[in-house]
């Protein structure tokens, strides 16, 4: 949390992080901002795990997208 504090649209818990921006050019500006942060404080990513420009995610049981927060099937 403290390495990502004060980056707009960006949240972590624990070892998840999720980013979002309203065009692709902020998104990506952002990601730039999160991995610059992230080098320098020595974390590392698994790109495997990374997905980059969706249009929907979940995110902790979550499924968010442009029409809002929606609880998945598990949560239901």
């Amino acid at each position: 949390d403290k390495i990502l504090s004060g980056i707009e649209g960006t949240s972590a818990y624990i070892d998840d992080i999720i980013n979002g921006a309203g065009d692709t050019a902020g998104a990506l500006q952002r990601l730039r901002t999160i991995f610059e942060r992230l080098r320098s404080a020595g974390v590392r990513t698994q790109l495997t795990k990374c997905r980059f420009l969706q249009p929907s995610v979940t995110y902790l049981a979550h499924r968010i997208d442009a029409d809002g927060i929606h609880p998945t099937d598990e949560r239901l």
